[in-house]
């Protein structure tokens, strides 16, 4: 009998999935906010108490542009298709501020176009998923994390941490930690209360600070103008003064002329 001759073989595996890449999503990316057309109306009051209502107070709200890409991703085979979400807790306030595209595992449609503008009505990080698809039955994730911040630099967390905070503190005859303090119209005499919670007539602090800013006329706003100049029961305020370069004036000037958005 003849010896037996062992014979290879090359056993080439072909796939056909494809490759989900975010590398062509900018972060982070910085954004003017402008105003939405809509609005936001909140309750005022006549007093620190509560004591009589005295009407409304109506504000624009804001929103900014961010592009999401995922040209970089690839396939060996077919079309891609690409739907976007954002992952679930990965967004400012998805509950008051949320993001135009849903939360995962709900996506948008599927589109051929590699690119979508998502708007944001926050600044902050957004966890933003991308699937892509060719038809082949295996789909591809990729995920990234976005951050969008204020032009400027501003958010209106550095709002927060200057009027609660220890070097420049409003408490004095801002933050009043009762839960019977409203939120009071403007220029009445009574300072708004600027503790970070939602009060009991359910106004928040960004509620209470953007009432008191105008975003068309930045300079003219009472968040500006009292602790400046003084009004109502208030007198200027020193450390807040507009003659001094990098002064806590100019930090709030610059987040209300950007749009004076939610986040951090």
């Amino acid at each position: 009998m003849g010896s037996s001759v062992p014979v290879a073989h090359d056993l080439t595996v072909s796939s056909s999935a494809p490759t989900a890449n975010l590398n062509n999503t900018a972060t982070p990316q910085t954004a003017t906010f402008f105003s939405d057309s809509t609005n936001t109306v909140i309750p005022t009051n006549t007093s620190l108490i509560g004591g009589g209502t005295a009407g409304t107070a109506s504000f624009p709200n804001v929103t900014a542009n961010v592009s999401l890409n995922g040209s970089a991703s690839t396939t060996p085979t077919g079309t891609l298709t690409y739907a976007w979400c954002v992952l679930a807790g990965q967004q400012p306030d998805a509950t008051r501020f949320p993001a135009s595209i849903p939360v995962c595992p709900t996506k948008t449609a599927a589109s051929l176009s590699s690119s979508l503008t998502m708007v944001v009505r926050a600044s902050g990080a957004y966890g933003v998923q991308l699937t892509v698809d060719n038809g082949s039955g295996t789909p591809a994730t990729a995920s990234k994390t976005v951050t969008v911040t204020v032009t400027g630099g501003t958010s209106f967390q550095t709002i927060v941490n200057t009027v609660t905070g220890a070097a420049f503190t409003c408490s004095g005859c801002h933050v009043y930690s009762s839960p019977s303090v409203v939120n009071t119209a403007a220029q009445i005499g009574s300072a708004p209360p600027w503790d970070n919670a939602t009060l009991s007539d359910g106004t928040t602090l960004y509620q209470r600070i953007r009432q008191r800013t105008n975003i068309a006329s930045p300079a003219s706003s009472l968040l500006l103008v009292c602790p400046h100049s003084g009004c109502g029961g208030m007198a200027a305020q020193a450390d807040f003064s507009s003659q001094l370069s990098g002064t806590i004036y100019d930090q709030f000037l610059q987040w209300i002329s950007h749009g004076a958005p939610p986040g951090n």
